[in-house]
């Protein structure tokens, strides 16, 4: 079975935004939790013992940084899509196709941005369940 490269292009865009979409949502979580922790009072989860402030903070500036990952990937992703207009524009007699300049600094820094956002988010998410075990395991020694 051949597949078209306009198919694996579509498959692709799909796969990379919803990959973008649960980084979005896991890295909001992370945080969400990460600040129940530390902001305490009576939605705090009850625990015997709190978990590490400095890890429980760690884990909400990864949170954070994948965040602005993300939004950096995208601006970035935006300037290669300006720049591909432009060219177009400008070259409009010349190339019969518009082409991607993948040795551009914003379409290096968009594939760099996409890896750090995951990389960041799984951290992340190591980080704060690493706080909240050791934290369970030290009220509730085994």
């Amino acid at each position: 079975m051949t597949i078209d490269i306009k198919t694996i292009k579509d498959d692709l865009d799909f796969v990379s935004n919803r990959i973008g979409e649960q980084t979005r949502t896991i890295s909001i979580g992370v945080l969400a939790i990460a600040w129940l922790f530390l902001a305490g009072g009576k939605d705090a989860p009850a625990v015997k013992v709190m978990p590490d402030v400095f890890v429980l903070l760690s884990a909400g500036a990864l949170s954070i940084g994948s965040l602005l990952a993300d939004y950096f990937q995208y601006l970035c992703a935006y300037f290669v899509s300006l720049q591909v207009l432009n060219n177009t524009e400008s070259n409009l007699d010349q190339t019969p196709e518009p082409e991607y300049n993948y040795q551009s600094f914003f379409h290096k820094s968009r594939r760099f941005f996409f890896w750090l956002k995951q990389i960041t988010c799984l951290f992340a998410t190591g980080i704060l369940i690493y706080a909240i075990v050791e934290a369970l395991l030290e009220s509730n020694p085994l």
